[in-house]
């Protein structure tokens, strides 16, 4: 993307040649100024960008009114596709030396209208932004179809909104010239794309600065700059505002909430504004919990975003599930069902997948807990635990009841003693599919005793 100092650079230099006549002391300027205009990210389009809806060019020779006309032209890059169409025009068509009198002088102010419109633009004191949805064609009388946000330093806010019904809305608001300041300066440093790169699927902005030097426009696709899109929603007091990003919607806040009987009840809550994953485990009187934080939360919450929840609503004491899903922009739905198939809350199973997928990739040690992992007990299955001693990492598994949790300090027997150890894990097994054969396996023997646990480590550091 050419600067927009490079193109004052470029025309205040060309505006020189010209007006001092340099150009026609050598025909290589003739190249040379082709090759400068594609530098520049000039087009030759035939005077299109020029002249929109068939506008007559002035004859060259009428001075006053090429001066006119040029003079009228706001936008720099449809003036630098106009010099670029004149540059053909003269040297392949009419086959004409740039030096020549009557085309010195158009490039003369052509240049000199661009170096004015290029000019530094000092201490910015307004931006416009506008944006347009284009997709889908046919907009619901209540979408949002555009919209025209202007903001002053001095703290001033307008907001214009067009909506599928054709009505307009005008909202105002105040905020401190420090806040708009800051905002007037992000968006100062945007990039904008090149018009090649502008596809307009789902839709474009455009980002006007005024300054002290002048105007300079700038625009892309309505899919960008999601940062500083949400910089501005946190300070602006207007909702679903689409700037340059459209306005996603998106999921907030994720709750599963799993409670099998009156003593046992698990509890997973995802939140995008903290980015943190938190587990929670209850059993009886033992509870265990554990969170992490993490940026990559936000793009988990993103995964499950287009996975909208379909079940039961009304509230039922037999349905263990309970799933509550807020969002940015409608309100929190709440879904209640069972983690067999009998009252399944339909693509809870494909969520619990990702969710799962995402501790496995990130956080390995969380992933065990029943709303993840673990299944509906079927007759005959056996609950394994995996315990976690002391001094090792690895686990080992343990035939457990329900009485016990995940986080749980236990005694269990070894070849040829007793062990304190963690659970980490816990899940139910047909006999077959059991991690280590039934037969084989030993089971928890009782709750570790605190006082008893701090003697027993204590005798490991006695002389």
């Amino acid at each position: 993307m050419v600067m927009r100092a490079e193109i004052h650079t470029f025309a205040q230099k060309w505006q020189h040649l010209f007006e001092t006549n340099a150009v026609a002391q050598s025909a290589g300027y003739s190249q040379t100024l082709e090759d400068d205009l594609k530098a520049a990210g000039f087009e030759m389009d035939q005077f299109a960008s020029l002249t929109p809806d068939q506008v007559q060019l002035p004859d060259k020779q009428d001075v006053s009114a090429t001066n006119a006309f040029i003079q009228a032209v706001t936008d720099s890059q449809a003036l630098g596709n106009g010099i670029y169409s004149m540059w053909r025009q003269v040297t392949y068509w009419h086959q004409q030396s740039l030096g020549d009198t009557v085309n010195r002088q158009w490039f003369d102010i052509a240049f000199a209208q661009l170096a004015k419109l290029t000019q530094p633009l000092g201490d910015i004191h307004a931006v416009t932004v506008d944006s347009r949805r284009t997709q889908p064609f046919h907009f619901a009388e209540s979408a949002l179809v555009s919209q025209q946000l202007e903001l002053q330093d001095t703290g001033d806010v307008s907001l214009k909104i067009q909506f599928g019904s054709g009505y307009i809305d005008h909202q105002n608001a105040k905020i401190s010239d420090v806040q708009a300041k800051n905002l007037i300066k992000w968006l100062s440093t945007l990039e904008a794309s090149s018009p090649a790169e502008v596809k307009a699927i789902p839709g474009t902005w455009q980002l006007t600065l005024q300054g002290e030097g002048g105007t300079e426009t700038m625009s892309g696709d309505l899919d960008q700059h999601p940062k500083l899109s949400e910089a501005i929603r946190k300070v602006l007091p207007f909702p679903q505002l689409l700037l340059f990003d459209n306005a996603p919607e998106y999921l907030t806040r994720l709750i599963a909430e799993f409670t099998p009987n009156t003593k046992t009840r698990e509890k997973l809550v995802i939140d995008r504004h903290s980015q943190t994953l938190s587990l929670t485990t209850k059993h009886g009187q033992t509870k265990s919990r554990v969170a992490v934080a993490d940026p990559q939360v936000v793009v988990l919450m993103d995964a499950l975003l287009h996975k909208k929840f379909v079940g039961q609503t009304t509230p039922d004491a037999t349905l263990p599930l309970a799933v509550t899903a807020r969002y940015r922009y409608t309100s929190s739905q709440k879904f209640y069902g069972t983690l067999s198939l009998d009252h399944p809350i339909i693509n809870w199973q494909d969520v619990a997948s990702l969710i799962g997928q995402w501790l496995m990739r990130f956080y390995p040690n969380m992933i065990d807990q029943r709303l993840i992992t673990r299944h509906t007990p079927q007759p005959g299955d056996l609950l394994y635990a995996k315990v976690v001693f002391h001094h090792g990492e690895h686990p080992y598994s343990y035939l457990t009841t329900p009485d016990f949790a995940i986080g749980d300090r236990v005694v269990v027997p070894t070849t040829y003693s007793t062990q304190y150890g963690t659970i980490v894990a816990m899940d139910y097994y047909s006999p077959l599919l059991a991690p280590y054969p039934p037969e084989k396996t030993k089971s928890i023997l009782r709750l570790a005793d605190p006082v008893e646990e701090s003697q027993y480590h204590g005798d490991d550091y006695d002389d």
